[in-house]
């Protein structure tokens, strides 16, 4: 048998597939919505937002943007933190429908999605916390969900629905920053929090942006 050469190992890797436009702006937008939320409600560290351009064949689309938040060394959140948190989570929902008109797949496609942890987090309130609709602590699995009496399960998408329009109003009144947002994103691959806030604040006039592409 032969050595194994540069080509073998190189074949050997994932193969690699460049994103469409489309998909990229569309992705751009629904990572800014989380960004522009954390932002204005002054919810948790964020630090920066990031997407790619390419992906492999071993690596989720869906992986393909992040918005990166630092570690708290704190964990006891309030009622409003939670609810803030959830806005946070479906804030990249709502500007894809502000700007497309509805929500691609990927929102809701796992437990780890954004509606899928958005859903945990309201259950979590509902059920465990006492913290929207009965006092009794009666789910410790978000799990559950599944077999969770109707009211219960009423209790959660009022939560859900709750955080949902707040999470519209923020993008629906910062529509001008959601896109200068993602077009600096588009054309960088990156936005530091410095850059959001100068985005947010104005700072980062409209002919600057447009010299990016």
């Amino acid at each position: 048998s032969r050595s194994q050469s540069l080509d073998d190992y190189l074949l050997a890797l994932p193969a690699v597939h460049p994103l469409p436009e489309h998909i990229i702006r569309r992705m751009a937008i629904h990572e800014c919505g989380h960004g522009l939320a954390a932002v204005v409600l002054g919810h948790g560290r964020l630090d920066s937002i990031k997407i790619l351009r390419e992906i492999t064949s071993d690596t989720s689309q869906i992986a393909a943007g992040r918005t990166r938040f630092e570690a708290s060394p704190f964990s006891s959140r309030s009622r409003s933190e939670i609810q803030d948190e959830i806005v946070v989570m479906l804030a990249g929902m709502a500007a894809e429908e502000l700007v497309y008109g509805d929500w691609t797949e990927g929102s809701g496609l796992s437990d780890s999605s954004d509606l899928g942890r958005a859903t945990s987090l309201a259950l979590y309130m509902s059920g465990t916390l006492g913290m929207s609709g009965s006092l009794a602590r009666v789910v410790d699995d978000p799990a559950k969900i599944r077999t969770a009496d109707s009211g219960l399960r009423r209790s959660v998408d009022d939560v859900l629905a709750a955080c949902m329009e707040r999470a519209r109003t923020i993008v629906r009144d910062g529509r001008d920053q959601l896109v200068r947002m993602s077009e600096v994103l588009i054309a960088e691959s990156e936005l530091t929090l410095s850059t959001i806030n100068s985005i947010i604040d104005g700072d980062v006039p409209p002919e600057v942006l447009s010299d990016r592409h």
